[in-house]
């Protein structure tokens, strides 16, 4: 997160006149949240409550863009098993599919934490990190060859990774009468 971005969260929670902390937090965290933000914190009573993860919009955003490209790379196929031509991540999802496709997303992000240090391939760019993990969460939901377990993150984060990936549903791709990319 931006320091700003942090610092403004901070303020609100500051500023607020809320009897607890708890409740400054949650404030603070809904407002990151109406900002763009994934925030998910662990759940009361386990050991992971008092981690918060903080995605930022730009990192979200390029996940989900790379996931769907490689959705569309790896299993958009004609009933010959053929890749369908002039296929794009912009406009040939049917909006509830993606919408659903964004979901898996943001609860993949959630739950999997801050992905900044864990991948082996090192770049300035952090937004690379979260399209290579937008990209391998497609493919190791589904099962193909490549994904988080293929070495290019650091262990024990890409068994990690590829079981939480694994807890996802392998979806099937088919394109409608309207040339729109469905799940089956």
């Amino acid at each position: 997160m931006s320091t700003d971005r942090l610092h403004s969260a901070l303020n609100f929670m500051v500023q607020t006149s809320t009897p607890t902390f708890e409740q400054a937090a949650e404030k603070a965290y809904a407002e990151l949240r109406r900002q763009g933000y994934i925030v998910h914190r662990g759940e009361p009573g386990t050991a992971d409550y008092d981690s918060v993860t903080v995605i930022p919009p730009p990192a979200r955003t390029d996940f989900i863009e790379k996931y769907l490209e490689a959705a569309l790379w790896a299993d958009a196929n004609n009933s010959e098993g053929e890749a369908l031509p002039d296929l794009n991540i912009y406009t040939s999802f049917d909006p509830a599919t993606r919408a659903l496709m964004e979901t898996d997303c943001d609860s993949f992000l959630a739950q999997c934490g801050p992905l900044d240090d864990l991948c082996t391939h090192q770049s300035d760019d952090i937004t690379s990190v979260y399209k290579r993990a937008g990209h391998d969460f497609w493919l190791t939901r589904q099962h193909h060859g490549s994904g988080f377990w293929d070495g290019d993150w650091k262990e024990p984060h890409g068994d990690r990774l590829t079981k939480l990936a694994q807890t996802f549903k392998e979806q099937t791709l088919y394109q409608g009468d309207d040339d729109l990319i469905y799940i089956l």
